[in-house]
C-alpha cells in the first residue's frame, strides 16, 4: 500500500517530531514503535526512538544504522543510571552489582561504536582523528584542519629536527 499523499494526511500535532503525523510514537507510516516497559505514548523518549521518515522509504542499511544509534543511546543511558545508583546506594554489595552492571553497559556501548565505525566512513574518520590522542581535544581538530594548536594549548617548543 502506497503512503497517502501529503494533502490526504491529517496535520501533524504540535508535539510530533518532523517526519511523523502523530504525537504518540507512531511512525509516519502509522505503525506504533515498541516502547520500553512503562513508557507512556507521547513522551519525548518515545518520539526519539522511532525513525523520522517512513521505514519503507529508508534503505535497510539506514534502518540498521538507526537501530545501532538508538541502541548506543540506550547503553549510554544505562551507564549513567548504574553510575547514579552506585553512588546513591548505601549497601556495598548492591553498589558492587551496580558498578559491575555499568561496566557491562560500557562493553556494549563500545561494541556498538565499533559496529558504527565499520559501517559509516564519517564516524571512522572522526574516531581515528580524536580517539587515543594526547593533545587537548580542540587542538586535535585544529591540527586536523591544517592549523597548528593555539599557543595557549601547547608548550610552544619547536621541533628538534633540522629541516
Amino acid at each position: 500500500m502506497a503512503p497517502a499523499r501529503a494533502s490526504e494526511r491529517p496535520p501533524r500535532p504540535a508535539n510530533a517530531r518532523p517526519g511523523t503525523r502523530r504525537g504518540d510514537g507512531a511512525s509516519a507510516g502509522g505503525r506504533l514503535a515498541p516502547l520500553p516497559h512503562g513508557t507512556p505514548r507521547g513522551s519525548p523518549q518515545v518520539m526519539e526512538s522511532a525513525p523520522n521518515e517512513p521505514a519503507e522509504l529508508l534503505a535497510e542499511t539506514t534502518r540498521d544504522m538507526h537501530r545501532a544509534l538508538i541502541s548506543l543511546r540506550e547503553e549510554l543511558e544505562a551507564i549513567d543510571w548504574y553510575q547514579q545508583r552506585a553512588e546513591a546506594c548505601a549497601d556495598p554489595t548492591l553498589r558492587a552489582l551496580f558498578t559491575h552492571n555499568g561496566g557491562e553497559e560500557v562493553e556494549h556501548a563500545s561494541m556498538l561504536v565499533e559496529w558504527i565505525r565499520r559501517h559509516d566512513a564519517r564516524f571512522g574518520t572522526m574516531l581515528k582523528t580524536y580517539l587515543f590522542t594526547e593533545p587537548p581535544i580542540t587542538s586535535v581538530e585544529k591540527a586536523g584542519a591544517g592549523a597548528a594548536p593555539a599557543a595557549s594549548e601547547s608548550l610552544a617548543i619547536g621541533s628538534m629536527k633540522r629541516g
